[in-house]
């Protein structure tokens, strides 16, 4: 992992555009482009003026390729904290190719995956935390998956960990402190006090182990799963919430033999909304295997429509106490379906025609009303599955300080237990970390980044 070399990528979006943007980085950027960059203006010839848009041309033996504007960044007051540069030019695939073989000849090396915001992290300018966010910030697709990684980016989720850490520093001192003078038996920290604070940094951490079950949804789309008996309506339901004709449609009841998922933007949220097959006893080895797969996706939903058939079924047919045995911490929303054709009790449901389309902006309302309602008022909400890990783990080893105080076991175990506790939370800004996270972490950017 050789942060020191000069490297170039296209930082924008691949293909023909208006405007095409390169970026640099490395200790010989400067002098590389000196070769290649030619300013309109004399003042502003080298050495350019730091974090000044300059026009001007690029022109490789003799040939002018296009004409760009650049932007200088001297070390350390940069994204990568190393000289950095980024420059425009116009957007044909052609001048892209061009401009890119020019860069590789005077001694440039490709930028991999990550590789600006991995020298950012190498040269204290974000944590590791604070990494992982630029990447949800690049992917964000809705305003909630937005706010939440800002919220990390701007690192205040990460002093907030920080903060927990240091207060468990503070008692591993103490510890320690013990072990140094264990011939005199002195007690530095009070057992007593020191579970106390065990038990509200356990709280504290289950507290964020929790939060990740909606930082996940928000962040990757909230999982919303439309399921009922076959022909009630289901893939119609999704046309009609998707206003586009996705899923096939037809009166013969088991069309839908898998799970079919799409992405739903509503409000500040992006669902994803999976038709599943319909439910019932019985049925071929496939459609077996489609109804398996419907429990699945209702198993790890955040919310579930289920789809009544009022002109079918009469409300008592349905058992939703067995159904959402399937998943007691989901939401449960009942829409009475062909609602134009029965005029049976309605029994709280929500009364919809998918087919006629009425209904429909009420249902959505009503789902953006309780996402509203279910969403954590945390200030911070974990979205990454390796947090969740660190912080699990490092709750299991303050769960055996705990157990060791109790069982007035000796120092040395709860010194080792604490401090895997503060490793596990120290991995999470990365003041803990390997080159094979590293790479695992940085190797899901876009190239550019």
């Amino acid at each position: 992992m050789n942060a020191e070399t000069d490297i170039v990528a296209l930082a924008s979006a691949p293909g023909t555009g208006a405007i095409a943007l390169f970026r640099f980085s490395g200790p010989g950027v400067f002098t590389k482009l000196q070769a290649l960059f030619f300013a309109h203006y004399k003042s502003q010839q080298w050495p350019w003026p730091a974090r000044k848009a300059l026009l001007g041309k690029i022109i490789y033996q003799d040939r002018t390729i296009d004409e760009v504007i650049l932007t200088a960044y001297p070390a350390p007051h940069s994204y990568t904290g190393q000289n950095l540069a980024e420059l425009s030019c116009h957007g044909s695939e052609y001048i892209q190719r061009e401009l890119l073989q020019c860069f590789y000849a005077c001694g440039f090396l490709p930028a991999e995956p990550g590789a600006f915001t991995l020298r950012a992290f190498l040269n204290g300018k974000l944590d590791l935390s604070q990494a992982e966010a630029v990447a949800d910030v690049v992917a964000a697709d809705s305003r909630a998956a937005h706010e939440q990684a800002m919220k990390h980016l701007r690192g205040g989720y990460s002093r907030h960990i920080e903060q927990m850490r240091l207060k468990l520093v503070d008692l591993a001192a103490l510890l320690e402190l013990e072990l140094d003078f264990s011939e005199e038996d002195v007690t530095f920290a009070n057992r007593s006090h020191l579970q106390g604070l065990l038990h509200n940094a356990n709280s504290h951490l289950q507290e964020l182990i929790d939060g990740f079950y909606w930082g996940n949804a928000l962040k990757t789309g909230i999982p919303l799963v439309i399921t009922g008996k076959p022909n009630a309506g289901k893939s119609t339901l999704l046309n009609a919430l998707l206003q586009d004709e996705r899923a096939i449609v037809s009166p013969i009841a088991g069309t839908t033999r898998d799970t079919l998922e799409e992405r739903f933007i509503l409000g500040p949220y992006t669902y994803r909304i999976i038709d599943t097959a319909g439910l019932h006893d019985g049925g071929d080895t496939i459609e077996r295997l489609g109804i398996e797969r419907s429990y699945k996706a209702i198993a790890q939903a955040v919310l579930v429509i289920y789809v009544w058939d009022a002109h079918a079924e009469t409300f008592s047919q349905i058992n939703m106490d067995a159904l959402q045995a399937h998943n007691p911490r989901a939401h449960f929303i009942c829409v009475a379906n062909k609602t134009d054709l029965s005029h049976a009790p309605l029994h709280n449901a929500l009364p919809i025609s998918a087919q006629q389309q009425t209904g429909i902006t009420e249902l959505k309302q009503l789902l953006l009303n309780t996402t509203q309602q279910l969403q954590p008022q945390a200030d911070y909400l974990v979205t990454q599955a390796r947090h969740v890990h660190a912080l699990q783990h490092a709750q299991k080893a303050l769960q055996a300080v705990d157990t060791a105080i109790t069982q007035n076991l000796s120092t040395d175990l709860l010194a080792f237990e604490l401090r895997d506790a503060l490793q596990h939370l120290a991995e999470i800004s990365g003041k803990v970390s390997s080159e094979e996270l590293l790479t695992s972490i940085f190797s899901r950017f876009c190239i550019g980044k």
